[in-house]
Parts: structure tokens; C-alpha cells; sequence
């Protein structure tokens, strides 16, 4: 926690942790999160629940294989997962089930991810400018993940 100082160190952990996130819901009673999925040494994401009895992340499954990852959000049970390359993969953290695969227009311009929106079924990324060294956030709308069972367009539409 940067204001607080305090570590949570991820446990039984042999790399290094590139990528995060985390899920947004907090325990009622102790405020903490409860679930967070990590990109490890580029190779594998894994998902760590929190062990109040060993004071940090213990790991819990690994979720897939996985080079190339850009950026990660949780978004409820839905994973999202930002490749390089300007595609997107969504996976139910439950289940670990495939959810869909996107491929993002202009997909040469983004160089982040950002965060989903669970109401609108939306996504932010962070792109280059047409022709131009400044950066400009993007509205990714998705369609519905809420039933990993039905099939998905395999694009998405960009507003910038």
C-alpha cells in the first residue's frame, strides 16, 4: 500500500510480478481485497487469494499460459487480458472458461489497457494520436460477457 507503507508480499512466488489487477470488491468486515490475478515473469497468469493467517497473496491456480501481456483488469469474474499486438481475451476466473477474443481496430496505435466498465460493457485503452507523439484515451464498447457460453463478435468497436 503506497500511503500506508504496508507490504503483501505474493507467496510461494519464484518471479517477478509484471502485471496486476484486482478485484474490486472488499471484504466486509476487514476491507481487503479478496482475490488478485498476476502476470508471472511473462509466462503464466495466476490467481492469489488473501491469507490473513500467512499475512500475504497465496497463490490459488494458475489461470493460463500466457505471453505478450500488455495489461490485465477484473472486472467482477471477468478476466481481461491486453496483449501486445492490440488484442483482447476475456476468461471467467471461476472456471477459467473462454469468454471471447477481440481484435482492436488501429490495433498499431494502442500501447496500454485500461479499465473495464461492468455497466456499459465498456473498456478504456490508451493509444497514439493520428500522426502525432501525444497519446489519446479510447472507449472500447464490448459486447456482453455475461454468459461465457454464447458466442462473441470478434471485434470491437473504438470512439476516441
Amino acid at each position: 500500500d503506497c500511503r500506508s507503507g504496508v507490504h503483501s508480499p505474493l507467496l510461494q512466488s519464484s518471479g517477478e510480478a509484471q502485471r496486476i489487477a484486482t478485484s474490486r470488491n472488499a471484504s466486509a468486515s476487514t476491507g481487503a481485497l479478496r482475490t488478485l490475478v498476476a502476470t508471472m515473469s511473462d509466462k503464466v497468469i495466476s490467481q492469489y487469494g488473501w491469507s490473513m493467517e500467512r499475512d500475504g497473496w497465496q497463490p490459488l491456480w494458475d489461470i493460463q499460459e500466457s505471453v505478450g501481456v500488455l495489461a490485465l483488469d477484473l472486472v467482477d469474474n471477468r478476466l481481461l487480458i491486453f496483449y501486445r499486438g492490440g488484442f483482447l481475451q476475456a476468461k471467467d476466473i471461476r472456471t477459467g472458461g473462454h469468454c471471447g477474443r477481440w481484435a482492436l481496430p488501429s490495433s498499431d496505435r494502442i500501447i496500454g489497457g485500461g479499465c473495464g466498465n461492468k455497466e456499459t460493457d465498456s473498456m478504456l485503452l490508451l493509444a497514439k494520436s493520428h500522426g502525432g507523439a501525444a497519446s489519446q484515451l479510447l472507449r472500447a464498447e464490448l459486447p456482453s460477457m455475461k454468459d461465457c457460453g454464447h458466442p462473441v463478435p470478434s471485434h470491437v468497436r473504438l470512439r476516441g
